[in-house]
């Protein structure tokens, strides 16, 4: 169960900021792209999350988006972004991951995860021991495919919530 669980919690990207970051020892961030920055397949990213964005670098945060989604959805979220990118991720196998921190040019354990998805994101961060921060998805997606995700979801995130409130 302890490669489910995130290090950290937090409702949005928005809350987590480069001190944070900067106080855990971390130089890089491996981010989620849909439900973690953006709505799913949204080509459209907010002011705000230009603005966080903006205070990680300002901080010297690296940053690398790191999605299961095709190469050109990832292309095109780094285009507008400014950032680098990897497609078609196959998250939570490994190498993605080190993909990119060493797209970053750093290593590994001056990286952290950011995502939406425990089974994804979090798995595959927690696999490298990796420091995982999970934030809720920005939409509430209703296919077949995101509702058994968030189903199977359920137990971890009830403990989560739990611990939360301790």
């Amino acid at each position: 169960m302890w490669k489910l669980k995130p290090d950290s919690f937090f409702e949005s990207v928005k809350d987590i900021t480069a001190d944070y970051i900067k106080k855990l020892g971390k130089r890089g961030v491996i981010l989620d792209i849909d439900d973690t920055l953006s709505g799913h397949n949204n080509e459209v990213f907010g002011k705000d999350i230009h603005a966080w964005l903006s205070s990680l670098k300002k901080a010297g945060i690296r940053v690398c988006l790191l999605s299961n989604n095709s190469k050109e959805r990832a292309q095109k979220a780094a285009g507008a972004l400014g950032l680098a990118a990897i497609g078609r991720a196959r998250k939570p196998l490994k190498r993605g991951f080190n993909d990119a921190a060493l797209r970053m040019g750093l290593p590994l354990e001056d990286v952290c995860v950011i995502g939406d998805q425990i089974f994804t994101d979090i798995l595959g961060g927690n696999r490298l021991k990796l420091y995982t921060i999970l934030v809720e998805p920005m939409t509430k997606r209703v296919t077949p495919l995101s509702k058994l995700k968030r189903f199977l979801e359920r137990p971890v995130m009830k403990s989560i919530r739990r611990e939360r409130e301790r």
